[in-house]
């Protein structure tokens, strides 16, 4: 018993941070290292708050000192290559399995690509990760792979208490492999690909590219609303395959997908989104067709940083982020219905008034910065957050925040140790690090946090 107690003491004593006997007299910058990688190791809040401290005090209060800190911070274990699997219980009370192949040469120390793969019903997550290889060839085999069991979040009708699940699976995924978060792909085919479509629809900021095969995005009233959904595509690369054939011929589902793909493309190309489609006769045959086409459109982007416009439309709160802007609390009640009937009188611009009735049921937020100042428009957001990174604004300038023609704060930001290892801690993304928050209702003023 007394063994258990002293090892408990010890360990909480580690999680607080206190300076074991042989890094009293080390560097500031080793001691700065140590204190960081014990930060993201310990579990309890409380801790963190206090190693925040000693870090902010080794650092003397410098963020950019942090920063590099955190960017070179080991906290990956070698898994050497091969397969593995684990199990994760999602934000909706779900558990998942999710099965991974690690590339040869893996090296924690350095930040991989990460490709989602997401297969129908009745593919096992062996035969989608299979898949994946066999069509994306040497690209792929460089990457962290995983398949879930279930494609969580994939769809524009699902439960709202599950419109959280793919970003904590991302975040459990960022954890566990020391993924490149410039460099997340998705991979689906038929109703994966659908899922993929929806997954980058809902969360842009999140995703670099995606290649989806023999599917498109199931939304009510497509023709009306891709016009403005799929312009949350606009920093997303896509490459869509669907297989030739006759209308005359294919399956209802083939039909379909033929038909949503071609309309997509060619809307893409009027608007200049990313997005590439190609047909191909069969799979096997166009499988290095389809490789090449996917390392030089989708695998060839990154996740660019957070630019001075960003914008969403989005239907559930576990969806509201880009860019820089958070729906951090969602305004009640969430459109959950499945079903929608629309009739525009017959004296009215119907693909006007449809998708004017849908944008009223979807939260919007668009922020724009010019300079110092900040505008920013927010539909069905109770709560909004500003997450700040380097490069944004001028942090030694005072800014002028707007939100719906109303000005809710004015003065300086400044950047926050604290802020920034807190925000590192939830999102797991060391490589868009965020300076400083401002937080406001959507009906008062913004407060620094």
């Amino acid at each position: 018993m007394t063994l258990t107690i002293l090892a408990v003491l010890v360990g909480l004593q580690f999680c607080a941070g206190q300076l074991k006997p042989d890094e009293q007299d080390a560097d500031p910058a080793a001691q700065l290292a140590q204190k960081v990688e014990r930060y993201f190791g310990c579990a309890d809040p409380a801790k963190r708050r206090e190693i925040e401290r000693q870090i902010e005090q080794i650092a003397a209060g410098d963020p950019q000192v942090v920063a590099e800190a955190v960017r070179q911070a080991r906290l990956w274990s070698a898994l050497g290559s091969g397969e593995g699997r684990f199990s994760l219980t999602l934000p909706s009370k779900r558990t998942i399995d999710v099965q991974y192949v690690v590339p040869d040469g893996y090296d924690p120390a350095a930040a991989h690509p990460l490709l989602v793969c997401l297969g129908s019903q009745n593919s096992s997550p062996a035969e989608v990760l299979e898949r994946a290889e066999v069509v994306l060839g040497r690209p792929a085999r460089l990457m962290v792979r995983v398949a879930p069991s279930r494609a969580v979040g994939g769809s524009f009708w699902m439960p709202p208490a599950e419109s959280g699940d793919f970003p904590a699976l991302l975040q459990a995924l960022r954890r566990r492999f020391h993924v490149d978060t410039n460099r997340v792909y998705l991979f689906g085919s038929h109703v994966g690909a659908d899922a993929a479509w929806h997954l980058a629809i809902a969360h842009p900021d999140l995703i670099a590219g995606v290649v989806a095969l023999s599917g498109f995005p199931h939304m009510p009233y497509a023709e009306q609303v891709y016009p403005f959904l799929l312009a949350d595509l606009r920093t997303v690369a896509v490459l869509s395959v669907w297989w030739l054939g006759d209308m005359a011929t294919l399956s209802n589902r083939a039909m379909f997908v033929k038909a949503h793909n071609q309309a997509i493309v060619r809307l893409a190309d009027m608007m200049s989104w990313p997005i590439v489609g190609v047909e191909v006769g069969d799979e096997s045959e166009a499988a290095s067709v389809i490789a090449e086409k996917a390392e030089a459109t989708v695998f060839a982007h990154e996740r660019p940083p957070p630019g001075s416009e960003v914008s969403h439309w989005f239907r559930y709160p576990g969806q509201g982020r880009c860019g820089w802007l958070r729906q951090a609390r969602f305004q009640q009640p969430v459109w959950e219905s499945t079903q929608l009937a629309i009739l525009p009188g017959p004296a009215t611009d119907a693909d006007a008034f449809i998708a004017k009735v849908i944008k009223s049921k979807l939260a919007f937020l668009h922020g724009t910065i010019s300079g110092q100042q900040i505008n920013i428009d927010a539909q069905r957001c109770e709560r909004i957050e500003l997450l700040l990174t380097d490069g944004l604004i001028d942090f030694d300038q005072p800014i002028s925040l707007i939100c719906n023609g109303k000005k809710r704060y004015q003065g300086r930001v400044q950047k926050k140790i604290s802020t920034m290892l807190q925000t590192a801690y939830q999102n797991w993304d060391f490589q868009r690090l965020v300076w400083a928050k401002l937080s406001f209702r959507i009906d008062s003023v913004a407060r620094q946090q």
